[in-house]
């Protein structure tokens, strides 16, 4: 299989022809979605309109107010989350050497939901708590990740996948308790939030589901490298000049602010950070971490998810986090189904 050598001041990684060919596609299928998105709804426009708009040129009024107010905040939230997610789980995934490691399992997403219910009950419904709480209880939920795991089961994925687990039973718990204890209109939008959509999105949430996107995903790119040296094992990556323990930290430090953001632009979304990173491997045919596979797949993921929605016609207010909870749910199943498999086929 060819390679393709792409070197900058900041860093330098290898691409196969397989791995181009597949991020060129997923581009063009991404791209395709959000041409898709905008034109297609209860209002249909023409791609005529559409070009016309990013072109500057004059359109009705009622078709720039719907671009403008509400299908691009709508796609462009759901692009930059997504590939959050996308990465975020492809770095805990890589770093943990466990395809099961992802925000979702190990709990940080739930810990991140806990930091916003919190904001929304007792303190405020701003776009600016949102996300701050959502990053505190996203980092608070890591914190305790570290302290009862990885300080003494970093070479145990099992182990910190299992009490990932349980600090996420716990923290959907405590979002429980706050949803019974709080007042009943702040519980009912919890509720919703908690269903994760992409219903009603503003250029506020636009603006916090990209910040991740333009100021972690280049320190992640910076580490692409060492990270992927790290799934080899510690001791090889040492002996390749890398800092395991500082690559460590920062770069889950970075899949950390990447769920919590993502969590709070768009509300919990179940199982993107589990898929979009196995799935872009597999069409790669390689191992490791990628960053733009996984940033794309996360994007392509969720763009699909709310389109399918759409195009079913069901109801718009319909929670795009319930379809994707139901078709990872379903791929977790057959991920977890795999060594079973191979069990009975060697028999």
């Amino acid at each position: 299989m060819k390679r393709m050598s792409i070197r900058t001041q900041l860093c330098s990684f290898q691409l196969s022809t397989r791995s181009v060919i597949v991020i060129f596609s997923l581009s063009i299928f991404t791209v395709t979605l959000l041409v898709y998105a905008l034109v297609a709804g209860s209002k249909m426009l023409s791609l005529t309109d559409l070009s016309a708009f990013f072109l500057l040129q004059p359109v009705a009024d009622i078709k720039q107010m719907i671009l403008v107010d509400v299908r691009l905040p709508r796609v462009l939230t759901a692009l930059f989350a997504g590939a959050s997610l996308g990465v975020s789980g492809g770095v805990f995934q890589t770093i943990l050497r466990n395809p099961l490691g992802s925000p979702d399992v190990l709990g940080l997403s739930a810990g991140s939901a806990s930091g916003v219910i919190f904001s929304l009950m007792f303190i405020g419904q701003s776009a600016f708590l949102i996300a701050s709480s959502a990053i505190i209880g996203g980092v608070i939920t890591a914190f305790l990740l570290y302290i009862l795991a990885l300080r003494r089961f970093a070479n145990d994925s099992f182990r910190l996948i299992l009490i990932g687990i349980g600090i996420g039973a716990v923290a959907t718990a405590f979002n429980g308790l706050m949803l019974v204890k709080g007042e009943l209109d702040k519980a009912m939008l919890a509720t919703l939030w908690m269903a994760g959509s992409l219903d009603g999105r503003t250029w506020h949430h636009v603006v916090y589901a990209a910040l991740p996107v333009m100021f972690i995903l280049p320190i992640l790119a910076y580490l692409q490298r060492a990270i992927s040296t790290i799934e080899m094992g510690d001791m090889i990556a040492s002996s390749l000049g890398i800092n395991v323990i500082n690559t460590r930290l920062i770069s889950l430090l970075c899949a950390v602010l990447l769920v919590a953001l993502a969590t709070a632009a768009v509300g919990p979304i179940a199982f993107i950070a589990l898929i979009a990173p196995q799935l872009a491997l597999k069409l790669m045919s390689k191992s490791g971490f990628s960053l733009a596979g996984s940033a794309l797949m996360g994007s392509a993921l969720l763009l699909s998810a709310d389109t399918l929605l759409q195009a079913l016609s069901l109801d718009s207010h319909f929670p795009v986090g319930r379809m994707t909870a139901a078709l990872g749910a379903l791929y977790l199943l057959w991920l977890l189904a795999g060594p079973m498999r191979k069990h009975y086929a060697s028999k």
